[in-house]
Order: structure tokens, then C-alpha cells, then sequence
């Protein structure tokens, strides 16, 4: 079988075309990847633990100025919770 050479004007490729697909796979991949990472911290973010900044001295001599604290949504009590307000 003869090799197809490029005629003039045709580019030719260095790399063959499955390994241009599994470049392509890849990256693929890594998108999806990021998305359900993305998706996964936005939920733990919003639904269980919340991040705060203190700002100010009204919390000390417990916490001060310029500490991060992250808190928590659920609630610490299951039994004595009430879906009523």
C-alpha cells in the first residue's frame, strides 16, 4: 500500500490521529472532572458547612479579628428539632 504524501498546500500532521482523539479524550475528562468538583464543593459549601470571617472585636476573647471559622448547618440536636416555626 503507498503512503498518501501531501501535495502542495496540505499541512502535514506529526501526530496520528488516534493519539489526537485520546488528547481530546482527555481533556474531555478533565472538564468533566472540574464540573462535578465544581458542583460537589457549591453543595458541601451550601447545604453543611459555611464559611465566616470575623470581622470587628465583638467575639473575642473567643475568637479574633481576621480568623476564618467554618460552621456547620446541621443541626447538633435531631431529637429536640422542629420542622414548625
Amino acid at each position: 500500500m503507498e503512503e498518501k504524501k501531501p501535495q502542495s498546500g496540505e499541512e502535514e500532521y506529526d501526530m496520528p490521529p488516534r493519539l489526537i482523539s485520546r488528547i481530546g479524550l482527555f481533556f474531555l475528562e478533565l472538564i468533566k472532572i472540574a464540573i462535578l468538583a465544581g458542583v460537589t464543593i457549591a453543595l458541601v459549601r451550601h447545604f453543611l458547612f459555611k464559611p465566616f470571617y470575623v470581622k470587628g472585636q465583638s467575639m473575642e476573647p473567643t475568637f479574633y479579628e481576621h480568623e476564618y471559622l467554618i460552621m456547620t448547618n446541621l443541626p447538633t440536636d435531631f431529637e429536640n428539632q422542629s420542622v414548625e416555626k
